[in-house]
């Protein structure tokens, strides 16, 4: 485009140029002699113009060959100066890329670090709590077995004399003694009362020193719930409730030890109701455990009692011999399950007995 421009203007001088000279040589050798002279000069000093236009357009064109040299400079300059920042941004993108993959290699390791650490707390949370339960089953087990010799020796001896009294208080009714009196009839009636607590504690004693290694068969769990239930003395005020799932599998057990265990705690769950209430048993199956749950809405356990419940002759009760309870999760223990309580002073209390399923 500039050497073309260049062109055109160039010529466009020289034809300017030699039509002025043919004119002024014409006017005085030519046909245009009789041309004012003045004319003549006019035309040549336009050519010479021309030549003067030629120079500055000569000037500038050399001056936009000079912007032009330097724009393609620049631009050369610009090109290299992006080459080199795009080199610099592929360089930092890598370092960018390279450090990341570091940063999360460490924070994987990190995490593994940490979770290993949880998981090694909590098997050292498990150990240690199979521990104090082993430390409680052997320390229980201890008391179990020098109270269960205490017991059988006293149940013995206090037998005897329960039962000369009995037999006194038979003859008694039977020959009509204090029938018109209702001062003695209402001390005999206590005596009588008495007695049978008295018998009663030696029963739960002798139990106590006779728990013995459990005679499995294959029984129902909800055939043996029902059949505690016949057992158990109805009151009134007292809502009995059951849910007894119906697939349940046939287990091995001692339906003795089992019946005794759910005779004492729905026995216990009747006697926390003062007030009536609502007794709930289900039984439920599930990861390879029977599951039988006794509710009750009584005045409940205190958190403090809670820890004591299962202790060798701790008790709540003014009456209780505090065995109850200890014998019932040595029954369970012997089976292999557990026996568990939660209890809201107020609420109630849910016992909960799982027996494991073996195939």
């Amino acid at each position: 485009m500039k050497s073309l421009a260049k062109g055109k203007i160039t010529l466009g001088l020289v034809i300017s140029i030699t039509l002025g000279v043919v004119i002024v040589v014409g006017m005085v050798y030519g046909p245009w002699r009789n041309v004012k002279l003045g004319t003549g000069f006019l035309l040549l000093i336009f050519g010479v113009g021309g030549i003067g236009l030629y120079k500055t357009l000569r000037k500038r064109i050399e001056l936009f060959r000079l912007v032009e040299q330097q724009r393609d400079e620049l631009e050369i300059k610009v090109s290299k100066r992006t080459k080199e920042l795009e080199e610099a941004k592929r360089d930092l993108e890598k370092r960018v890329d390279e450090r990341t993959k570091e940063l999360q290699q460490k924070y994987t390791e990190l995490s593994r670090s940490q979770t290993a650490t949880l998981y090694m707390v909590e098997d050292l949370n498990r150990q240690s709590k199979e521990i104090k339960d082993a430390q409680d089953a052997l320390i229980r087990s201890e008391k179990l077995a020098a109270i269960g010799q205490l017991a059988s020796s006293v149940a013995h001896e206090l037998r005897n004399p329960l039962g000369v009294m009995k037999n006194a208080l038979y003859y008694f009714n039977m020959v009509g003694f204090g029938k018109d009196n209702a001062d003695i009839k209402e001390n005999l009636d206590i005596m009588s009362k008495e007695i049978e607590n008295s018998d009663k504690i030696i029963t739960d004693l002798l139990d106590f020193s006779r728990i013995k290694k459990p005679a499995l068969r294959l029984e129902n769990i909800n055939s043996i719930v029902k059949e505690v239930l016949n057992r158990i003395e109805r009151r009134s005020d007292i809502e009995i409730i059951t849910e007894l799932e119906d697939t349940l599998p046939d287990i091995k057990v001692d339906a003795l030890h089992i019946q005794q265990v759910f005779y004492n705690v729905a026995q216990n769950a009747i006697q926390s109701m003062d007030k009536g209430g609502r007794l709930k048993i289900e039984t439920n199956f599930g990861d390879n455990f029977i599951e039988i749950s006794f509710a009750d809405t009584g005045s409940g356990i205190s958190k403090e009692n809670l820890e004591k419940i299962f202790n060798p002759l701790f008790s709540t009760k003014a009456k209780g011999t505090g065995l109850g309870l200890s014998v019932c999760a040595s029954l369970i223990e012997g089976h292999g399950g557990t026996i568990d309580v939660q209890s809201k002073v107020g609420r109630g209390t849910v016992f909960t007995v799982k027996l494991l399923v073996k195939h």
